[in-house]
């Protein structure tokens, strides 16, 4: 009866109204991919637990900073001692595997727990449920574009898109001395027509060329047949098309061209807030049932994939105007947003780079599509940050020149700008910038980071940046992985990928950049770094590798471009050719042609 009047409150129960306090008490967020792996790791052990989403009950936010010195997520308390999270979790829950007097962690559990005294902390209780604060859940995107199949049904465009990439075989051709991935010749395409609707081959031919002028599909040499234009398609072996889906394999939003008669979109906030619910509803679906970890394998496969990538498209909608209307803190927490959810994104669409190298190339090569014009990951995050590639560097874009001037940044050129006076003061210009190191932090934060450690938010805001940029900053810098100190080695291990990458940003002195990270540290590591500072030695830096994908259970894994001396080019009549580079001495005709291979061919090579 003991037992029965203090059992534990399991969260799958829908917070069953027994005890309000619980034997193990998990602080959570309810999108945050650490925290379901947290709760994973404590259901495949079969041990009971009560968990608090902070984000549903805002109340116990002030319970928990009284409690723990870290604004982050997750945090397990055990009874009333603390734990820590999810990492000091894992290797606890190791131990308690590993255990020589129990045969099962929930043996443990009970003889070591649930036997001891009833907690008695309020602070760990579950709030009144009159405390719950609900969020809008994701808005389904309403497309406009509506086809007209051969036999007269009416489909969505994304779901002719689905429909096609099932039915016509697309693998790789050669055309003009090129390769494509993932095409089909327009004879393929009306045979597939043919066999799936029962038409003739003029109809179907007809059709073809409709999905041409909708922008469904595009012939790989928009040059000569531009897209939507009429004469785009012909029913030839010869002609090689794509899926506008499969058309811009580095171009994330490019699953289709937004209609040219829409309205623009100026609720740029609001869009980037749909885009990240509609791919924590995914990610949250997709979380492997034993140990918690995202199969973005599964995530491809899901219908509501194809809903996101067409959601997605709407950035090529978004107004300039609409951008440009925005204040200071909305732009930040606009352009912080969207990099977030373009990464996560890009780690579904492209994979997730595993090497430094890997991830380099990652950043400079997958785009985005905003209000027409294309950035890279690499050159978004630099409009927040410095742009390593030097203060020279003009903003290149409009969309560009207007954050440039509005959105916070953090940049060396400040540290001649005295506290209180703009850049315009000091150099003549009329940008007003902020020199805010935070934003560093904010870009690398969270699951999509390679971080245990999450903010207790999913998105930042702008009626609350300043608070939230803190918060992101204290949550960075506390996990190891980011900021290391080795007080007795007098070494600090640092992320590569943000002090040194963008170690313009920061002070050019050691000890000076050092100092500025001790106001978002706390505990022992702290006092650690302060106490090292003091001394007169010399303090060691070394850089720590982003270790991207520790939230994931399969792939797919980022496999950088290979630049050889080969490359495969298509030849006439289709066949393929592997051309070498030119010798570098004297060129001859015919050692160009000696450097000319042919695989699979018979007959005399072509004089010309």
């Amino acid at each position: 009866e003991r037992k029965k009047a203090h059992r534990i409150v399991d969260t799958s129960t829908k917070h069953q109204k027994q005890s309000t306090m619980g034997r193990i008490t998990v602080f959570t967020t309810a999108e945050d991919l650490n925290s379901r792996q947290l709760v994973k790791e404590l259901e495949k052990r079969s041990l009971p637990y009560s968990e608090i989403d902070i984000a549903k009950y805002p109340s116990k936010v002030q319970d928990l900073k009284s409690m723990v010195d870290s604004p982050s997520i997750p945090h397990v308390f055990f009874n009333t001692r603390y734990v820590g999270g999810l990492e000091q979790c894992l290797r606890e829950l190791k131990r308690w595997d590993n255990s020589t007097r129990y045969r099962t962690p929930l043996e443990k559990y009970e003889a070591e727990i649930a036997s001891g005294f009833d907690p008695s902390n309020d602070r760990l209780a579950l709030p009144d449920d009159a405390d719950t604060v609900v969020p809008p859940p994701a808005k389904a995107h309403k497309a406009k574009q509506i086809l007209e199949m051969p036999d007269g049904t009416k489909f969505l465009v994304r779901e002719v898109m689905d429909k096609l990439r099932e039915i016509v075989p697309r693998e790789s051709h050669n055309y003009k001395l090129h390769t494509y991935r993932k095409s089909f010749s327009g004879k393929t395409l009306v045979a597939a027509i043919r066999k799936q609707y029962h038409v003739s081959v003029d109809e179907g031919a007809l059709f073809a060329a409709h999905l041409s002028k909708q922008g469904v599909i595009r012939h790989v040499d928009t040059v000569n047949f531009p897209p939507r234009q009429k004469g785009s398609f012909k029913c030839s072996n010869h002609e090689i098309y794509r899926l506008q889906c499969d058309a811009k394999e580095k171009l994330l939003n490019s699953f289709l061209t937004w209609p040219l008669d829409a309205e623009p979109t100026t609720n740029c906030l609001e869009v980037i807030d749909n885009l990240s619910r509609l791919l924590s509803v995914m990610e949250l679906s997709s979380l492997d049932p034993v140990d918690g970890l995202l199969n973005q394998q599964h995530c491809l496969k899901m219908k509501k994939f194809s809903k996101f990538e067409e959601a997605a498209c709407e950035l090529q909608n978004i107004s300039k105007e609409a951008l440009e209307m925005l204040d200071e803190d909305e732009m930040t927490a606009f352009a912080l947003n969207l990099c977030s959810v373009m990464l996560r994104y890009a780690f579904l669409k492209a994979g997730i780079p595993k090497t430094e190298e890997e991830r380099i190339d990652f950043m400079k090569t997958m785009l985005f599509d905003l209000a027409g014009e294309y950035y890279s990951l690499e050159e978004w995050c630099n409009l927040l940050t410095s742009n390593p590639g030097g203060p020279e560097a003009p903003p290149r874009t409009s969309i560009a020149m207007s954050f440039s001037r509005k959105v916070r940044v953090s940049s060396l050129e400040m540290s001649s700008v005295a506290p209180g006076e703009s850049l315009s003061e000091s150099t003549g210009s009329d940008v007003s910038l902020k020199n805010d190191k935070r934003i560093h932090f904010a870009l690398f934060i969270g699951a999509h980071g390679g971080s245990r450690w999450s903010a207790p938010f999913s998105q930042f805001s702008a009626k609350n940046l300043d608070e939230e940029l803190d918060i992101a900053a204290r949550v960075f810098c506390q996990e190891d992985r980011n900021v290391e100190i080795h007080r007795h080695e007098n070494k600090v291990e640092l992320l590569s990928s943000v002090f040194k990458v963008y170690r313009r940003d920061f002070d050019s002195d050691d000890k000076t950049m050092l100092k500025g990270l001790i106001p978002y540290l706390g505990g022992k590591k702290r006092s650690d770094l302060s106490g090292m500072l003091l001394d007169d030695k010399k303090i060691n830096l070394t850089w720590k590798e982003p270790e991207l994908g520790r939230h994931t259970v399969s792939g797919p894994w980022y496999k950088k471009a290979s630049h050889n001396k080969k490359s495969t080019v298509a030849g006439f009549a289709g066949l393929k050719i592997v051309k070498t580079n030119s010798p570098s001495h004297h060129y001859t005709p015919s050692r160009n042609k000696q450097a000319l291979t042919m695989k699979g061919f018979k007959g005399r090579l072509p004089e010309n």
